[in-house]
């Protein structure tokens, strides 16, 4: 009953997430104004820029992710298909979904792709599961350093040492937010900066 409980629980809390999405999102501009209004006047111009900064470098990292995920997607499909899998171009879709999930997503499509190419027997089963180990180590070591970078305009070396902090410091959602996190810290001091320079001019 505690196991049935527990499960319930995190269905739930699942289930609730996008409906305070949907809310926030259909409410974001009167949500936007009131904290806006929590805010002293003589900063809000110079709040206003920190967030259109913000969300322009969030942007950028969001296109990088849709990259790299597309990039591991289309690899892993192409691996599948020279290895002889079924259903090679929905197992590579299916990867580079899951690649947004960090460590369980590539597990997962591992599970999926072992399990359709399984029929084949245990040689293409091998070589199937060796495609996605290949992939994932391209896109642990170049592929997403580089695409991340390009997209965000940081180092490749950056991006990698911000990840491995933000894991060391707070595992999976550490991961995930680490390099969010570094490009709204740059843009709110690019805007402060440029802010205090027209103040002293």
């Amino acid at each position: 009953m505690a196991w049935v409980g527990n499960v319930a629980g995190s269905v739930g809390k699942w289930m609730l997430a996008p409906l305070f999405g949907f809310y926030f999102l259909r409410d974001r501009r009167r949500i936007a104004q009131w904290l806006l209004s929590l805010v002293p006047v003589e900063k809000r111009e110079v709040t206003v820029q920190i967030l259109r900064e913000m969300r322009r470098e969030t942007a950028g990292y969001l296109r990088g992710q849709l990259m790299v995920s597309a990039v591991v997607g289309a690899l892993t499909a192409v691996g599948l298909l020279f290895c002889g899998v079924p259903a090679w171009l929905l197992l590579g879709a299916a990867m580079g979904v899951l690649e947004l999930i960090p460590y369980v997503g590539p597990f997962l499509g591992g599970v999926l792709v072992a399990l359709f190419s399984l029929p084949g027997g245990l040689a293409r089963t091998l070589w199937a599961l060796g495609v996605v180990i290949v992939v994932q180590q391209l896109e642990g070591g170049m592929l997403s350093p580089q695409l991340m970078s390009d997209a965000t305009r940081l180092h490749p070396v950056a991006v990698v040492l911000c990840v491995m902090l933000g894991g060391a410091a707070g595992g999976v959602g550490g991961i995930l937010l680490s390099v969010p996190l570094l490009l709204c810290a740059r843009a709110a001091l690019r805007v402060v900066g440029l802010h205090r320079r027209q103040e002293g001019q």
